[in-house]
């Protein structure tokens, strides 16, 4: 039985089914029996790839960064959607709200996703930085809630002022592209961004030291099967908003590496 970790997001009763149809289709795309476990926090995710709890894990980039320095964790392969590799992270606002600048935002009450997210707390920090503004001065009340969709909520029902998520734009080198789609998507209520970070590399399907090198080659073309087959192509969409599983190369990360060391974290 092969063990794949994933995050909190398809946690929980109400992630079995994607769970299990995400089994499925890697049992069939790797040829062996597969169970898909979701930690409950991404440092829980951390731990049991440390540990060798799990024999691949689906990391986002932040994940992957430090569990490569800590752990010697291979990367497999990485998430593509619409052909791009990559995202953005975005601070966002109800459409209604006064706030139109990230200089609006002093004194606003601010929804975070986790320490470890990419889009929902590091790279809109370093982002908020590079402008002059120290996040841990000019907000107030800084909530860390565990989940894109609890941070769209929170904003939502005004327990926010401000949220952190994910967005992907038509056109991913261009930030004043239109935004196609973001973590407040089919949400409660209209939202627009008040300020894009740079692009953020794509989430990652790691080995870790349970698997035997001799295997790694195997599993990256299984997991490379993944997208061309239709009940995994759509659990991929469902789960991770990915089209497909492509080759990866570690030293795309560096900018992982910089928000990281910008927000405290040694590696």
């Amino acid at each position: 039985m092969w063990i794949v970790g994933t995050g909190p997001i398809g946690g929980g009763r109400a992630g079995e089914r994607d769970r299990a149809r995400l089994a499925a289709a890697l049992q069939r795309a790797l040829e062996r029996d597969v169970e898909v476990r979701a930690a409950v926090t991404y440092s829980e995710l951390l731990d049991w790839v440390g540990a060798r709890e799990v024999h691949l894990a689906w990391l986002g980039p932040a994940l992957f960064v430090q569990a490569q320095a800590r752990f010697g964790v291979d990367a497999l392969v990485r998430s593509e959607r619409d052909g791009t590799q990559s995202f953005r992270g975005a601070l966002f606002v109800r459409e209604d709200s006064p706030r139109r600048t990230p200089e609006d935002l002093r004194g606003a009450k601010v929804a975070w996703v986790d320490p470890d997210s990419c889009s929902g707390f590091l790279f809109p920090r370093l982002a908020m930085s590079k402008r002059g503004l120290d996040p841990d001065t000019t907000f107030d009340v800084p909530r860390i809630l565990g989940s894109h969709e609890a941070v769209v909520r929170a904003v939502a029902e005004g327990v926010a002022d401000v949220g952190a998520t994910f967005v992907e734009l038509r056109r991913a080198d261009d930030p004043r592209s239109e935004i196609v789609r973001a973590g407040w998507s089919g949400g409660p209520c209209p939202m627009r961004a008040v300020l894009l970070t740079e692009p953020i590399p794509s989430d990652v399907v790691v080995a870790t030291r349970a698997v035997d090198p001799a295997m790694r080659a195997v599993l990256t073309r299984g997991l490379e099967r993944l997208g061309g087959d239709p009940d995994g192509r759509a659990v991929l969409a469902q789960m991770f908003q990915a089209d497909r599983l492509c080759r990866v190369a570690a030293e795309d990360y560096s900018a992982v590496r910089t928000a990281l060391r910008a927000a405290g974290v040694r590696l």
